[in-house]
């Protein structure tokens, strides 16, 4: 493996290390922040982890600092192989693809496929870039102490689709985009203090239930027109 990823020659070698895991979960921001607590258990455990994912989301390295994050445009291994195999090395763990090898729901197939509790997800945590949240609740000119709904419609890669949601409180409604120079946890400083989230059944729902939330109502909407209901996340 010298060579890959960044090891610096033999360093590695003399690592006191189990094994090189690579995390075949290289897309989806929700799939990815609900296995970060399988990944950091198994660095506990004493293996080195390597975490290919897409571009667009290698911004949230500022978060998990303890976590190797690397763009998948490296990885020459293909992704789309969904077992687990040995790679120059190294050990590939097929998140991505859980649900066909355990037949159990898609998000608690990937603590299943190693027989863990798939309740451990709600340790997620990450370092928070207060900066960066006072700076983005200033662009969006949020005052202090001001009552708003969040407001979260946009779904899939892209935010290729969307639901209409428009609750009638008279308070403003902010509505979650993707701003340049911000990250999706870099929304959390402004969901937790919103009057009430409206939010389609999307990666944005791990992150809501691991902060204190100010709100008095939260809605969570289904996938449609992909799913009719919340039968894919509500037993979580």
């Amino acid at each position: 493996v010298n060579g890959q990823f960044g090891f610096h020659g033999d360093i590695i070698h003399k690592m006191h290390i189990k094994h090189t895991y690579i995390i075949n979960q290289y897309q989806g921001i929700g799939d990815i922040l609900f296995c970060v607590p399988l990944i950091r258990k198994w660095m506990k455990e004493g293996h080195r982890v390597l975490w290919p994912i897409v571009p667009a989301y290698m911004a949230i390295q500022k978060h998990f600092p303890d976590i190797s994050f690397v763009d998948a445009r490296a990885v020459r291994f293909p992704l789309q192989h969904k077992s687990q195999i040995d790679y120059m090395g190294c050990r590939v763990m097929p998140l991505r693809w859980a649900d066909q090898h355990t037949k159990t729901p898609c998000m608690r197939a990937k603590y299943d496929l190693y027989d863990l509790d798939f309740n451990l997800w709600r340790e997620l945590t990450w370092v928070r870039d207060k900066e960066a949240e006072t700076r983005h609740r200033d662009t969006l000119g949020i005052h202090e102490g001001e009552k708003y709904n969040f407001i979260n419609r946009k779904f899939g890669a892209g935010s290729k689709f969307q639901i209409n949601i428009n609750p009638n409180n008279g308070l403003r409604n902010i509505e979650m985009s993707t701003i340049a120079g911000y990250t999706l946890l870099d929304w959390m400083g402004i969901v937790e203090n919103a009057e009430t989230i409206h939010t389609v059944s999307t990666s944005i729902i791990y992150p809501l239930e691991v902060i204190d939330l100010q709100a008095k109502e939260v809605h969570i909407y289904p996938r449609k027109p992909l799913d009719n209901n919340l039968d894919a996340v509500s037993y979580l």
